[in-house]
């Protein structure tokens, strides 16, 4: 798929990720660095880069979560 067929993709910043989760930015580093939750995306080089997360992947991470408290996974 060329990049002009590709669908637009949400990028959520820090903070929209832990108004979503209600975690915060400690715990959410901290998850990342464990495997335990999606990794950001840097949209720049050095030190002060922004990162974002993309919003399907922790929407997922949401939604799984949801299904461990009844035993059930999604895909």
């Amino acid at each position: 798929m060329s990049i002009e067929q590709q669908q637009p993709v949400d990028l959520l910043s820090y903070q929209q990720v832990t108004e979503r989760t209600r975690m915060s930015r400690v715990v959410i580093w901290r998850r990342v660095r464990e495997g335990q939750f999606p990794k950001p995306i840097r949209m720049s080089e050095g030190a002060w880069s922004r990162v974002y997360f993309i919003a399907s992947e922790v929407d997922e991470w949401i939604a799984n979560r949801m299904a461990a408290r009844t035993g059930e996974v999604t895909a």
